[in-house]
């Protein structure tokens, strides 16, 4: 169901770059040089994303993944720039409702991250494979048991 939604909203927000780049070149903007390897950019990072996928790399928590997330959200600085120029309201108003809204968004994908990790966790620790057994007062899921535990160790007990 998680997966079904992201791909929806990767697959909208893929048709939305589509449009921006289609307005840009119907609108002869891209005589401009800098908006020119700005889309460049944008190609190689998408190329980036698409190398991490193919390799297995986790898009979210991997360094490089992270990096490549980074240059991204710097890679859109100057179109907000652009836009925040275009409107005429005080600059302090702005800054107001763009705080705001990121504030919600961090909010939001945190609520959404612990929802999302505390299911994953619950859902992998009801496996009775793994040798996991609630233990009272130990933590807040479990504790390893004692045959998982010698599983685990970092080196081989002694021998009698």
């Amino acid at each position: 169901m998680v997966r079904k939604a992201l791909s929806v909203g990767a697959l909208l927000l893929a048709l939305f770059h589509v449009g921006l780049f289609l307005d840009d070149l119907l609108a002869g903007q891209l005589a401009d040089p800098s908006l020119v390897l700005r889309w460049l950019i944008a190609i190689a990072l998408v190329w980036g994303l698409a190398s991490l996928r193919r390799r297995g790399v986790s898009l979210w928590f991997s360094r490089e993944a992270v990096a490549i997330w980074a240059m991204a959200v710097l890679l859109h600085g100057p179109a907000v720039a652009g836009r925040i120029d275009a409107l005429d309201v005080p600059m302090p108003a702005v800054a107001a409702v763009l705080a705001q809204a990121a504030v919600s968004a961090a909010a939001l994908g945190w609520i959404l991250l612990v929802v999302f990790c505390g299911a994953a966790s619950r859902r992998r620790l009801s496996a009775p494979s793994i040798g996991w057994t609630a233990v009272a007062g130990v933590g807040p899921i479990g504790a390893l048991s004692a045959a998982a535990r010698r599983s685990f160790a970092s080196r081989p007990p002694p021998t009698p």
